[in-house]
């Protein structure tokens, strides 16, 4: 060659770098702002490198854009927010000014290029994804592909996490509770049976996790002292996996109790899935909750209304208890914790009215299943649906337009009709206190006292009235209760064939049925029982001194 001269010739040229698709991910979007110019969305690293966003575009599918033309490295596990304008909330990572695509509230496909052209990210978001108004949508897992089960709404209190992890994404060590998965075994017990309680245990972190703890206890409902039942360990569980840890509850008592278990993890990053809830009703065995008094046929304008009463020696927790028929669904009549203390009533009523009658509490039940006049099935249950007592009455038990249906003893069968009779007292029920024909155990024979004996009705407030209390061996009756002086005159009709319950208490005044004072003396008391044939049953006589000042 002749002219070496021409032999050379150099020329300036770069070589793009070409990246895997899913080494830089769409991890963050802010696309429904007050303003289009507040629009954003955030990169995401994915690699133990460095990656050059030199020529690198954004496109969504209308518009495409360079998001820089300058060298800008994006550091390993760094994050990279593109908007339009500065972000004050920035906490940290890269931040580049662009004119963005215009980001639509409905729906947009973002496409992510890396200088060579190639797809390094995509996803096509709906507003079903999640986001919303100053919420950003935010990526779940940057490994998992760019599907709607992989994204959601933000949950961090300012509504978005440029430059920071998503609050919705896994954290390094994070041991949780799966809520949904707390068992009871058996599902409904009975006092004494041995509870087997389990919960499932997750690692949803990036690494594993080791030396996790879980404490069981438990509440009585309403309360928020716990107690323990028993602590299990997890040696060690890989990324992804899940265990179920159980304990025993050996000897729980009849009652509603919240049950928790808790989770602790050295070094766990996430403390809100650390503790799940659940409640269990332990039915108890000797159904202390039973039907005491019954208004069935009601006047003036008062709703029906059932009276419950516990007749055992525990307080009993009343939360879950249901109301019904036989032929009817049955309704939660509590629905928060209540306890009824031993000889304490309720009241179930269908009209608000029924509290201003009661000296105990009124729960009101719009939806409580009317009562049949002749004789219907009332039914309670426990929490657990399990019948606690049932009563099929008739009218021919008792009962009456404006008059209660009461029990005489609690503790004899809800459905020996005998053990049920009408209400005696004035008023016509006894709604929240004592049955007026109540008797735990009836009198072997009649008896009849007269309290202060002598009495002096002289009005200066000391032994004015004669207390006279009869008792009878009998739960129902009429009675007569007569008043003679000694010449066998009678001076004072006192009760005139009454209905009454076994035991009574009545007073005279010392007055006769003319209301004049009677004269110092000794005058006989007269009691008969008489049954519903007017057939005298039992009798009895008592004197009584009414002395005065001489």
């Amino acid at each position: 060659d002749e002219n070496t001269i021409n032999n050379i010739m150099d020329i300036e040229f770069e070589v793009a770098a070409s990246y895997s698709p899913g080494c830089v991910v769409i991890n963050e979007i802010m696309y429904d702002t007050d303003e289009k110019a507040d629009e954003w969305l955030e990169l995401f690293n994915t690699t133990v490198d460095s990656v050059l966003l030199q020529d690198w575009q954004i496109a969504d599918k209308r518009k495409k854009t360079v998001i820089c033309d300058t060298m800008r490295f994006l550091p390993p596990g760094g994050y990279c927010v593109l908007a339009n304008r500065p972000i004050p909330q920035l906490d940290a990572g890269v931040q580049i000014i662009l004119s963005l695509p215009e980001l639509n509230n409905s729906g947009d496909e973002l496409t992510l290029f890396d200088a060579t052209g190639a797809v390094i990210d995509s996803v096509a978001y709906t507003r079903a994804f999640g986001g919303g108004r100053n919420v950003s949508l935010e990526r779940i897992r940057s490994e998992a592909p760019a599907t709607m089960e992989n994204w959601a709404s933000c949950r961090d209190s300012l509504g978005s996490t440029p430059g920071r992890s998503n609050s919705i994404s896994p954290r390094s060590r994070d041991a949780a509770i799966d809520n949904a998965f707390f068992n009871v075994t058996p599902q409904r017990p009975f006092a004494g049976e041995p509870l087997t309680i389990s919960v499932r245990i997750v690692n949803s972190g990036r690494k594993g996790a080791g030396d996790i703890a879980i404490r069981f206890s438990y509440a009585d409902i309403g309360e928020s002292s716990f107690a323990e039942i028993g602590t299990q360990k997890i040696t060690w569980l890989d990324v992804n996996d899940a265990v179920v840890v159980s304990t025993s509850w050996p000897d729980a008592s009849a009652g509603v109790y919240k049950l928790l278990a808790e989770l602790s993890m050295p070094g766990d990053m996430v403390m809100e899935n650390n503790s799940a809830t659940d409640t269990v009703v332990v039915s108890g065995r000797d159904k202390s909750l039973v039907i005491n008094e019954i208004m069935y046929s009601p006047i003036g304008g008062m709703g029906e209304w059932i009276e419950l009463l516990n007749a055992g020696n525990k307080s009993l927790q009343l939360f879950g208890c249901g109301v019904g028929k036989a032929d009817s669904a049955f309704i939660a009549f509590c629905s928060e914790p209540r306890q009824l203390a031993p000889g304490e009533f309720i009241v179930l009523a269908k009209d608000s009215g029924v509290v201003n009658i009661s000296d105990a509490d009124v729960l009101v039940q719009k939806k409580m299943p009317s009562l049949k006049n002749d004789g219907d099935v009332i039914v309670i249950t426990d929490g657990n649906g399990r019948v606690v007592d049932r009563v099929a009455y008739s009218a021919a038990w008792g009962g009456a337009r404006g008059r209660s249906l009461e029990r005489i003893n609690p503790h004899v069968d809800s459905n020996e009709a005998t053990n049920w009779s009408t209400c005696v007292e004035s008023d016509g029920h006894t709604c929240g206190a004592s049955n007026s024909v109540y008797i735990e155990q009836a009198p072997q024979a009649v008896s009849l006292d007269v309290l202060p004996n002598p009495f002096s009705p002289d009005g200066d407030g000391i032994d004015d009235f004669a207390g006279i209390t009869y008792s009878l061996p009998a739960t129902t009756a009429r009675v007569n209760i007569k008043i003679y002086d000694m010449q066998g005159r009678l001076v004072r009709f006192l009760l005139n064939n009454e209905a009454s319950g076994a035991r009574r208490t009545v007073f005279w005044d010392g007055c006769s049925d003319e209301g004049r004072r009677c004269r110092m003396g000794i005058y006989i008391v007269f009691f008969e029982a008489l049954n519903e044939t007017a057939m005298r049953i039992e009798s009895a006589k008592k004197t009584v001194v009414l002395a005065g000042r001489l």
